[in-house]
């Protein structure tokens, strides 16, 4: 792959960063940022809000259920009957990539495109080596380069790794928080991407605040030390593209992939099921499970084997519990469930053969509000990871969870201009293409933004209703369903 000799595009994701955090004090540089670019104010992410999901869809311009990745973990027994399919472990992600008939993704992604065109891509990850997995899952193949901090074999390109190791020895050891890691990462980016490969796209995903978000809460001191030192690596990008090439005629998106909302507890959902007397299996053991619990921050139930009565009694069951905010189920009409009470998993988009929506299946939400936590944090929700220690939490359709940050200066892109139209991590991969005067990717979902002028947000909001029990959720139907917020109207999280 020849290098175009500058970078034309530089795209920073700063993982599970909410908008409302980037404060002046606390992130200088990203502030300073705003003021040379277009912030879309009502950017979101999509469903399920995971960071696996997000970059899949960031990398193909497409919703989950186009591309195929509809979660953070995935009961596909076509490549395994008897486990779950983590999709936040690298490793299961390259194995089902190469197991999988398509691979993983389905669609075309920005690297296939950028490889087309004879142009380069060079991806650096600093402790997040699945979203850099899933932004180009055929690195090799076409020719691109990636590292990941995290070990060789969490390197998509090993020889990337190989030429980092021998020039600026080996990565900091792994803790909390993920500091040492993102100065490193920073540091290869500066050095080695722009100052030695010059592709055509860069990407440097930064693995804070979404760490110290999950283990040390939302509002800690230590988050946002956090974000102080993810503006700063920001800071140290940026004065290099300038001094290089000029920010001003380079293509600069600062993105993340979700938001966070507090976790107030964790629920057991393969125990409180079994108790209810549901042969449910999740990723401790699934052998003779007729019911597969999957999800983290959200859930979704399969059948192992064609059974609607069953199913029907589960999404029954949830619609009764107070720790549940959505349910969603494949079947019904568009807007409705074939149980009453239930919303259509086609709201979501959530379509794809490869997902539970395809087959008879349940997606759910844990109950949240915009209540404050004890950092003063507005949001907080149940969650399902069990034994993680998780202090923050993500995956479902709270707006907190939902909203993502999305500036972009360049060409095209009016300085200190606020765009509430409907975005998001969809629309990343199409606008870096038009950019490059290259052509839309197949059935793309996501829009050029450089196109897309100011409008009023289009959003309907949609309700079902069963007994005392209703549900809503809020759509932007723009090219595409595209979930923005949802929730129970009689179900408080604390």
């Amino acid at each position: 792959m020849t290098s175009s000799g500058r970078v034309e595009v530089m795209i920073i994701v700063l993982d599970g960063l909410r908008p409302d955090m980037v404060t002046a004090d606390v992130m200088p540089c990203l502030t300073k940022f705003q003021q040379r670019a277009t912030t879309f104010s009502n950017a979101r992410s999509v469903f399920p809000s995971v960071t696996a999901t997000a970059a899949a869809s960031m990398a193909t311009g497409l919703l989950p259920g186009r591309h195929g990745v509809a979660g953070s973990e995935a009961y596909w027994p076509t490549i395994a009957r008897d486990r779950l399919i983590d999709l936040t472990d690298h490793r299961m992600v390259r194995g089902a990539h190469q197991a999988l008939p398509g691979g993983i993704l389905a669609g075309t992604t920005l690297g296939d495109a950028l490889a087309r065109a004879n142009r380069s891509l060079a991806i650096v990850d600093a402790g997040s080596p699945v979203a850099s997995t899933l932004l180009d899952p055929d690195a090799n193949r076409n020719g691109h380069w990636t590292f990941s901090t995290v070990d060789r074999l969490a390197t998509p390109t090993p020889k990337a790794w190989d030429e980092i190791v021998a020039r600026f020895g080996y990565p900091p050891e792994r803790e909390l928080p993920r500091f040492d890691e993102m100065r490193f990462a920073t540091r290869i980016m500066v050095e080695h991407v722009l100052g030695e490969l010059a592709p055509s796209v860069a990407v440097l995903w930064l693995c804070e605040p979404d760490a110290s978000s999950r283990y040390r809460e939302i509002g800690s001191l230590e988050t946002e030390n956090a974000l102080r030192q993810a503006d700063r690596r920001l800071a140290r990008v940026l004065q290099a593209i300038d001094r290089r090439q000029g920010l001003e005629t380079t293509l600069v998106v600062v993105a993340s992939d979700h938001g966070q909302i507090t976790a107030t507890s964790s629920v057991d959902v393969c125990r409180e099921m079994r108790l209810a007397r549901f042969p449910v299996g999740g990723r401790e053991r699934l052998v003779g499970a007729d019911l597969v619990y999957a999800g983290r921050g959200y859930g979704s139930l399969t059948p192992t084997t064609p059974d609607s009565a069953l199913l029907e009694r589960a999404a029954r069951w949830l619609l009764e519990q107070p720790w549940i905010g959505n349910v969603m189920m494949s079947g019904g009409n568009d807007v409705e469930g074939p149980v009453p009470g239930t919303l259509s998993t086609s709201l979501g988009g959530l379509w794809h053969e490869r997902s539970p929506a395809h087959t008879p299946a349940i997606y759910f939400t844990f109950a949240s509000d915009d209540g404050l936590d004890r950092h003063g944090v507005a949001g907080r929700g149940h969650h399902g990871a069990i034994g993680a220690g998780c202090l923050g939490t993500h995956g479902g359709l709270n707006r907190f969870e939902m909203s993502t940050l999305l500036m972009i200066a360049g060409p095209g892109f009016p300085c200190g201009a606020t765009n509430s139209a409907v975005a998001g991590v969809v629309d990343i991969a199409p606008t870096v293409l038009a950019h490059l005067g290259l052509g839309p990717l197949d059935g793309a979902t996501g829009r050029d933004l450089a196109r897309l002028r100011p409008e009023p947000r289009r959003t309907i909001k949609v309700e079902t209703a069963a007994g005392a029990s209703s549900q809503s959720v809020v759509i932007a139907d723009v090219g595409g369903p595209r979930l923005e917020i949802g929730g129970r109207s009689d179900q408080p999280t604390s």
